[in-house]
């Protein structure tokens, strides 16, 4: 559910990309925009095919027509991967943007790409038990119980 979210978000703001083409004059803005939107939808891949058909459309114009559209679409990327899509799946999670961001860099770094997949709903499992578990027990909230059972010789 996150990630059908978190994927529609995406395409719809990579397709309305097309107004930073049509500034640029690159001319079929609006189908590259709609086809970089579809192309939003296939991980890692499609942000490559999606950056590369503008640039080629762009050859005519010049290298610097070709430059202007690779760093439209590195900015896109970066304001989509590292603002808007941790904002989403906070919202998403009921997690603050800072902490999808800190469990994916921890899922990466400990397990790679299959930690990274996994970090999202591990920290909404963690956050669950420390709710649910954690800050009602007596213990966290100063609240004496029994003694400890004392150990038989």
């Amino acid at each position: 559910m996150i990630f059908a979210r978190l994927a529609a978000h995406h395409a719809q703001l990579r397709g309305a990309g097309h107004g930073g083409l049509l500034a640029l004059g690159i001319p079929n803005a609006l189908a590259l925009g709609l086809l970089s939107a579809l192309l939003n939808l296939v991980p890692y891949l499609g942000i490559v095919a999606a950056a590369a058909l503008p640039m080629l459309e762009a050859i005519p114009q010049g290298s610097g027509k070709v430059g202007a559209v690779a760093v439209l679409y590195f900015l896109l990327n970066q304001l989509l991967g590292n603002v808007i899509g941790p904002i989403i799946m906070g919202r998403s999670a009921q997690l603050s943007p800072a902490a999808v961001l800190i469990a994916l860099l921890v899922g990466l770094a400990l397990a790679g790409v299959v930690g990274a997949i996994l970090a999202i709903p591990l920290s909404i499992l963690a956050k669950r038990w420390t709710e649910r578990y954690w800050l009602r027990s007596n213990l966290y909230r100063g609240i004496k119980g029994s003694p400890a059972p004392e150990e038989e010789a």
